[in-house]
Order: structure tokens, then C-alpha cells, then sequence
């Protein structure tokens, strides 16, 4: 008597907690396989991950209405509502590629000594050409007016 209804308590656990078993293909449109596709039930924690031919499986609890979110890097999302029952269910996903353009890159490259000593500045013509005579002077240059005529260094001293 006991075992007979140990064996109906372990019944009714059971088929309150059945496992139902969700599997199929998931594949582009050219009919390839999609490896690493995501395949879960939305809003859930139950789904898997394409294997590399395109194959997946697992096994969820939920019933009734529910909707499988399929989702690639490269493919459009797909959206497919289907009933989970009692019955192992095949659920094949064919991805469309999502074709997306990137914007114009540019890329330039410069070099500059970093140091306390040497710091990044923007000179423009008239500042190196008062460096040079600076160096080159013995006259210090707030004396030695220089003027820049047409690309032209005139010095007056």
C-alpha cells in the first residue's frame, strides 16, 4: 500500500514538472547553416545555441503561448510565436543577412615628443621664423622687427 502510493505521489510531481524538448535548424537564406545562433523563448531562461550545423535542442517547462527569439550577428531578428503542448516540438529558422554600411573612416597619424620640455604646440610661419633669429641673432628680437610680405622674411636692424 505504501509503494503503490509513493509510486502515485511520485507520478503527480512528475507530470506537474513534464519537460518538453524544443529543437530544429537554424539556416540563412542561401539554405547554410547559422552557427552560434541564439535560440530561446523570450522572457524565459530556457534556450540554446546553434551547434556548427545549425542544429540546436533543449528542453524547457513552460507551457502554453510563447514566442522564440532567434538572433545571429550579421542576420535580422526573427520572431516566431508558437504552443507548447505535451509533444517534442521541431522548429526550423531560416535568418535573413542584415546588410549594413559603415560611415567614411578617417584615420590620420602625426608624432610629437611628449615631455614637460618639448609640449605640443601649433606654430604657424612668422613664430619659426622668429625662432631661427632668435637663434641666429645677437640682437634680442623685440629690436628686430620682422615682417612677412608674399612668403618674403624682410629683417631691419
Amino acid at each position: 500500500m505504501n509503494q503503490l502510493l509513493f509510486i502515485l505521489l511520485l507520478f503527480c510531481f512528475g507530470a506537474s514538472k513534464a519537460q518538453l524538448q524544443i529543437s530544429g535548424r537554424v539556416t540563412d537564406n542561401k539554405n547554410k547553416p547559422v552557427v552560434g545562433a541564439s535560440i530561446q523563448l523570450k522572457n524565459t531562461y530556457d534556450g540554446a545555441t546553434s551547434d556548427s550545423l545549425g542544429n540546436y535542442s533543449f528542453i524547457t517547462e513552460e507551457k502554453g503561448e510563447q514566442t522564440m527569439e532567434v538572433s545571429s550577428g550579421g542576420y535580422f531578428v526573427v520572431l516566431q510565436k508558437i504552443m507548447l503542448a505535451n509533444a517534442p516540438i521541431v522548429q526550423n529558422f531560416a535568418l535573413k543577412e542584415q546588410i549594413t554600411e559603415l560611415k567614411a573612416v578617417v584615420i590620420s597619424a602625426g608624432s610629437f615628443e611628449a615631455s614637460d620640455k618639448n609640449k605640443g604646440a601649433v606654430l604657424n610661419s612668422i613664430d619659426i621664423v622668429r625662432q631661427v633669429l632668435m637663434e641666429m641673432l645677437p640682437v634680442p628680437l623685440n629690436l628686430c622687427p620682422v615682417h612677412s610680405r608674399w612668403g618674403k622674411v624682410k629683417v631691419f636692424l
